[in-house]
This record gives structure tokens, C-alpha cells and sequence, in this order.
């Protein structure tokens, strides 16, 4: 919600073809063969045990007797796979987990799902196939949605480089309750640690709330109108006395009243509101902002310390403008409420003992 993003095309997508097409055919197969699946997976992963992961999944398939239950299985991965239209609670869409299959054939599906995440798509005969990779897939990501911070806290950095770990692509629908949506590259995004893990978004099913109730949620493609963040003080601080929480309010609303439902369900799933709460109190609040604001102004030949309110307003309006990119400055999307501010609603007391007591230091 608090940019927009474009989905990257990719021709890493085609993975997904191979259980689109598995599952399309198995019910009418007498056999199992290469002919459950494109030929062109058939060549490239040949030297794999990707094959024999079906198969164990297609004999358990094929244990059953019941239509009905060979349907779901089937349906299933036709539901896991509308990503889009399950994060809209479209009703035509049903929300089945691994859990609502055959105990037998739970286990199978989570293999073969998880291997093709992690070893499929990163085997290097379908890499030269699709010419990409995941790592350069990020990469690209990035550059063409022009972000150097997680879109989806603004907090973290997503830095993807060679020599350590590459950034998490996140399961929007998590893979332990859709793991047939594992390769679905409308199901993955990229996303900063600390919004992929615990306690943030995790192993979280979007789709539903605390009450176990289905819910319209928060897509990172939709299109939408974004949010407005603000923060206030409700007693501004002295010199005297430490900042407490119940002395400032910090709120997330959605720029198009509409859209509260998934802007209650984003800040939800990835723990927002803790997370900002927190990035305030430890990063900004109790004279930490002032150090930062010092600093820069300290550094900045073109500028001085402020000796009136209204240079204080001009001094903080180029340090947000100047520091804090939304894309590009990680915590911008708080400290730029922060400093909102200080530049719109703070009093004149207030601002008067800022600029005096930045004066005073820069003397000493």
C-alpha cells in the first residue's frame, strides 16, 4: 500500500506449466508418462528427480476411488492458482489448503511443490532454457519498479547481492497452506527478511482474519490509492521529560475510504503497526531524529542552523526532501510523517526551543 508496483514478466513463469498440465491430464491418464507433461520439461529436466516426484504423487492420485475426491485434488490446484481472485474473496474462488486434501496424498504434493521451488527453478539447464534466473529476476524487479526499500514496510532495504543470500521472494498465499501455488509467479514477489519471517507475514494465510473469517485481501499488484500516514504529538516533549507512547499518535489510513479492507489486512499481515510503533520510538523519538537532523545540516555547506522558526520550516523541509525518498530511504514512509510535522502542526513554543537549542550546540 504504499507504492504501486508492476508485476515483472518472466519466462521463469513456465514452471508452472508442469503441474498446470499434469493436473489437467491425470485423470484421463491410464499411465503415467511423459505425456502428462510440456516436452519441452521432458528434455531439460531429464536428469532429475523431478519426474519421479509426480509419479509418486500420481500413483497416490490414482489410489483413490471416489470422484469426488480425485476432483478436489484436481480443483485444487485450480483454486491455489487464481491468486488474484482469492485475494479479492471473488466467491467464485474457494479457499481449499493442503490440509482439506487425503491425508495420503498431503505429503506427496508438499515434495513435489517444494522441489520445484527450491531445485527446479533454480536448475541450471532451465535457467539457460528461460534465460534468467531468480537472482537476476529481483534484480530487474527492482530497477524497473525503481525501489531500493521493501515495498511492503518501507522500513528494510532489499538489497540483492552476489556473495550472500538473495532476497526472499515471498508466498503471498504461504506455501505450508498452498504449497500448489509454490511456482505461480503470481504468487511471488520479492520482499525484505524481516516482512517474509515471523512475526510479520510468516507462514500467515492472508486470506483469512483472527476469526477465522475470509477476508478481501491486500494483493501487491491490485492497483490502488495508497495511504496517508500521519503522526502528532498529544503532549509535545521539553528537556525535562522523556517521550511516552501515550504522548504522540501515529495512523494509517487508506487515501480512498473504499480500500479500508485492505489496508486493515496489509497492516495486519505483515505486523505494521508494532513494526512503525517501534521505528518511532527507537529511531526517531527521544532526540535521535535531532542527531540526524544536526548531523546533516552540520555537513551541508549550502545551509545553517536556523535562527527563526521560518528557517527551521525551510531547514526541515529540504532534510525530508532531500533524505527521505519513499523508494529509495529506508523508514522514509515514517520519518516523513514525522517531519510533516514539525513543518505543519507543531507549535511554536515547540519549534522555537528546536531551533534555539540546534543553535546552541552548533556553538559549542
Amino acid at each position: 500500500m504504499i507504492v504501486q508496483l508492476q508485476k515483472t514478466k518472466t519466462r521463469i513463469s513456465v514452471i508452472n506449466q508442469i503441474p498446470k498440465i499434469f493436473f489437467r491430464n491425470i485423470e484421463n491418464s491410464a499411465q503415467f508418462g511423459d505425456h502428462l507433461f510440456p516436452t519441452w520439461a521432458n528434455t531439460v529436466f531429464a536428469p532429475t528427480d523431478l519426474k519421479n516426484k509426480f509419479e509418486t504423487v500420481y500413483d497416490k492420485y490414482k489410489t483413490y476411488k471416489s470422484v469426488t475426491t480425485r476432483k478436489l485434488i484436481r480443483e485444487t490446484f485450480l483454486y491455489n492458482n487464481q491468486i488474484e481472485k482469492l485475494c479479492d474473496n471473488d466467491p467464485a474462488s474457494k479457499i481449499v489448503s493442503i490440509d482439506d486434501l487425503p491425508k495420503r496424498i498431503q505429503e506427496p504434493i508438499k515434495t513435489l511443490f517444494l522441489y520445484l521451488y527450491k531445485s527446479a527453478i533454480n536448475y541450471d539447464r532451465f535457467n539457460d532454457l528461460v534465460e534468467e534466473n531468480v537472482f537476476d529476476l529481483i534484480n530487474r524487479f527492482k530497477k524497473e519498479n525503481g525501489i531500493e526499500v521493501c515495498p511492503f514496510c518501507g522500513i528494510e532495504t532489499i538489497n540483492n547481492l552476489r556473495g550472500q543470500a538473495r532476497l526472499p521472494l515471498d508466498h503471498w498465499l504461504c506455501k505450508k497452506d498452498f504449497p500448489m501455488a509454490a511456482v505461480n509467479f503470481n504468487n511471488l514477489v520479492p520482499i525484505c527478511p524481516s516482512c517474509n519471517n515471523s512475526p510479520a507475514k510468516g507462514e500467515k494465510n492472508i486470506l483469512i482474519d483472527s476469526s477465522q473469517l475470509r477476508v478481501k485481501a491486500f494483493y501487491p499488484f491490485q492497483i490502488h490509492s495508497g495511504v496517508d500516514i500521519s503522526f502528532s504529538y498529544v503532549n509535545e516533549p521539553n528537556l525535562k521529560v522523556r517521550i511516552k507512547e501515550e504522548d504522540w499518535n501515529f495512523n494509517v489510513i487508506p487515501k480512498d475510504p473504499t480500500q479500508k479492507d485492505l489496508v486493515i489486512n496489509w497492516l495486519s499481515v505483515l505486523n505494521l503497526k508494532v513494526r512503525y510503533k517501534d521505528y518511532l520510538e527507537q529511531l526517531i523519538l527521544n532526540d535521535l531524529w535531532e542527531d540526524y537532523y544536526r548531523s546533516y545540516i552540520d555537513n551541508d555547506r549550502l545551509r545553517t542552523h536556523a535562527q527563526s522558526i521560518t528557517e527551521l520550516r525551510v531547514n526541515l523541509e529540504d532534510w525530508r526532501d532531500t533524505m527521505f525518498k519513499l523508494k529509495k530511504s529506508p523508514g522514509a514512509v515514517v520519518y516523513v510523517a514525522f517531519i510533516n510535522y514539525l513543518i505543519n502542526d507543531a507549535s511554536d513554543a515547540y519549534l522555537t526551543s528546536l531551533y534555539q537549542n540546534f543553535l546552541r550546540q552548533s556553538n559549542n
